[in-house]
């Protein structure tokens, strides 16, 4: 006879933030079911994990992290539990705080993807003025030009200058400082 695969009951005060959750269908529980082999019920207010302890345990943790998210008004789609999911899985995951957020009146806030996302919103709301240097791609732009929009419409600052380099890779306009 084999084994029947152990339970974990995780208990949640919310049901409509546990059915939001779960997603359309139960389509973001699916995702995490088939990326820790796991199998996962929400009846009512609580979810049940079933499966190995070490996926279970995994599951948990990124079942209770999409909870304060959402607790929080900040969004959990499927492209949030895809970044949880790989991060859990490396073991790798950052805790998103009240501090690695950009919050928008009106709408959802604006959350770091990664460490060094999480430590450049850090290092913008800890400086006056703040230099993102680093491979294209990964936020740098868009999360500086977030966050001085958001302080804009909070009404925390008159005006915000974005600065981007006025010379493009390639180009030869003579010298410049920083050629010597």
């Amino acid at each position: 006879m084999a084994a029947r695969a152990k339970t974990d009951i995780l208990e949640f005060d919310d049901k409509s933030l546990v059915k939001e959750m779960c997603g359309s269908g139960h389509a973001h529980l699916a995702l995490i079911e088939q990326a820790l082999d796991v199998y996962l019920e929400a009846p009512g207010a609580s979810i049940v994990i079933q499966g190995e302890s070490k996926a279970r345990t995994q599951a948990a943790k990124i079942l209770q992290n999409m909870y304060e998210r959402l607790q929080n008004g900040w969004p959990c789609g499927r492209t949030d539990i895809e970044e949880l999911l790989r991060g859990q899985t490396h073991a790798d995951m950052i805790r998103v705080s009240g501090s690695t957020l950009i919050p928008f009146p009106r709408r959802k806030p604006i959350l770091a993807k990664t460490k060094n996302q999480d430590a450049f919103i850090r290092t913008m709301r800890e400086n006056t003025i703040s230099f993102g240097v680093g491979p294209a791609g990964t936020g740098k732009t868009f999360l500086a030009t977030a966050y001085g929009a958001s302080l804009l419409a909070r009404g925390e600052i008159e005006r915000f200058i974005a600065c981007r380099p006025a010379v493009e890779a390639g180009e030869k306009l003579g010298f410049l400082p920083g050629d010597m």
